[in-house]
């Protein structure tokens, strides 16, 4: 339910919407499982609803224990959540395990202080994703208006005529992808398989890292020259277009960005690399996003014998709108340009994340001093003596 009225936590990083609400609370929620032990948490103040397998965390004694420094003392505990997980397909949190973690905390002025300092690079990172969403907005109301509404410039003088998908423009065509792609082909499994993933590297785009004209590096994972050379033929270049073919994210799309270069896709995602003197990667790309033609894809994943899938001739025959020459250009121009933007405030939030996940651990660790920092902790006096009792 994409408007819904509530936040609904899941254990995937996306943050899905509701009309239910089971919960009015400050807290820490964190995944309970997950398939290779990525487990999201988050912090949220307010009403939503959670999935069965959330945890929702909240300190015992606020006057103790500040939830927002929860949350920061818990994201270095990740990685070890993950080493300790229980699991083969999928990794569990239990709950033994989590009251099994052994957590000390600074004086409550101390925690606002750590709290305050780390939330401002959250606030930057917050207000970075905002502009990225709104900019995301406005291409597909475009995409909308000109592909679906056919209100594009010069409108007013191009009758409609029939066609497979109804009436379209006159001049304009439904082709396949197939006709307009130099590449369709999905990747394989590195040599060595996930126990072999490197710490730097060649990217390695998997699945998980996809969603809808989005890239997340949450779970990003790296291979040497090595692994990446016997996966030279899915070699990522810039402007390709990126398709999770199974599983539940099956059909969801994005481009990469050119920092994350080079890079690699495994057996779950395909490369659909556009012919430029046919169509435009951005056009294609919006399309392929597009409600329309988005429902259309769904509709034409297999049921494997444990997830949907699509085949590469099924992507190569899927068949979408092409506008005449001029709207495509003017098009692609619009949408190149939002790409650009939020091409650069994902790489400011990325230098934002590099950043505090470097202040954090020393903070959190007591290695860097906050106690001369004159910082407004919102304590009244009461809960001031109350925390250093």
């Amino acid at each position: 339910m994409p408007n819904g009225r509530y936040p609904f936590f899941t254990c995937s990083q996306e943050t899905y919407r509701t009309d239910t609400c089971a919960f009015d609370t400050e807290c820490v929620l964190l995944a309970g499982n997950n398939a290779n032990g990525i487990y999201p948490l988050k912090y949220f103040q307010g009403k939503f609803d959670a999935y069965q397998r959330t945890y929702v965390i909240t300190p015992l004694h606020a006057s103790k224990l500040s939830t927002r420094y929860l949350y920061f003392a818990m994201r270095p505990m990740l990685e070890n959540m993950r080493n300790i997980s229980t699991g083969a397909a999928t990794k569990f949190l239990t709950m033994t395990i989590l009251q099994g973690l052994d957590f000390r905390y600074p004086p409550l002025p101390t925690q606002r202080k750590i709290a305050s300092i780390l939330s401002a690079y959250d606030d930057l990172i917050e207000n970075n994703t905002r502009r990225i969403a709104i900019l995301e907005e406005m291409a597909q109301a475009i995409y909308r208006e000109w592909f679906v509404n056919f209100r594009f410039p010069g409108h007013e003088n191009v009758k409609l005529v029939d066609s497979p998908m109804g009436t379209i423009p006159e001049g304009w065509s439904i082709t396949s992808l197939e006709n307009i792609t130099t590449k369709i082909g999905s990747g394989a499994t590195p040599t060595g398989g996930k126990n072999a993933y490197k710490e730097s590297g060649v990217t390695l785009i998997r699945s998980m890292n996809i969603y809808d004209n989005n890239f997340l590096d949450d779970g990003l994972a790296f291979i040497d020259d090595k692994q990446a050379a016997h996966l030279d033929n899915v070699a990522v270049e810039r402007h390709d277009i990126l398709l999770n073919i199974t599983g539940a994210s099956v059909a969801r799309c994005c481009m990469v960005r050119s920092d994350l270069l080079p890079a690699r896709v495994n057996q779950h995602v395909a490369i659909v690399r556009t012919d430029p003197k046919r169509a435009d990667p951005f056009f294609v790309l919006s399309a392929i996003n597009s409600e329309r033609h988005k429902k259309q894809l769904l509709s034409l994943a297999q049921g494997g014998a444990t997830r949907e899938a699509l085949t590469k001739t099924t992507i190569q025959n899927f068949a979408i709108l092409m506008p005449d020459v001029k709207t495509l250009k003017a098009y692609a121009g619009i949408a190149e340009a939002t790409f650009k933007q939020r091409e650069l405030l994902q790489r400011k939030n990325n230098n934002l994340r590099t950043t505090r996940d470097l202040l954090l651990p020393k903070l959190i660790s007591g290695k860097l001093d906050v106690e001369n920092l004159d910082i407004d902790l919102g304590l009244t006096a009461d809960e001031l003596q109350e925390s250093t009792a």
